[in-house]
């Protein structure tokens, strides 16, 4: 029969074994894919972008990506809104939004691959 004392050290030892497994760093996953994750999701976002952009204008996601809303904003540095990353993200890709209407054009210029 196991005694408490030596069921409270396998307890402890599981949990501390299962923290130590389980604490992967951010290095070794980047080392495991070899391929940058922030690439990939801007040109998901530009690849969205595009889709929007080629939609009729009665859409709703049309309408909201040219929605203004009134009002005052708060002082000091405005915040970051999802349109000012998509324009960074063109401008470092070096797209315009003439070229939205071109499907492929576009695809080919902001999509990331997948690595195989």
């Amino acid at each position: 029969m196991i005694s408490d004392f030596n069921l409270i050290i396998f307890l402890v030892d599981s949990v501390v074994k299962y923290s130590i497994l389980y604490t992967i760093s951010n290095i070794y996953i980047f080392n495991i894919i070899q391929y940058n994750i922030q690439l990939k999701l801007k040109g998901n976002c530009l690849s969205w972008y595009g889709h929007v952009k080629r939609r009729d204008e009665t859409h709703v996601t049309k309408r909201v990506l040219s929605l203004n809303v009134d009002g005052w904003r708060g002082r000091g540095r405005p915040k970051k809104r999802w349109m000012d990353c998509v324009r960074s993200d063109m401008k470092e890709k070096g797209v315009s939004d003439s070229l939205t209407g071109d499907r492929t054009g576009w695809k080919k210029k902001t999509c990331c691959a997948d690595p195989k």
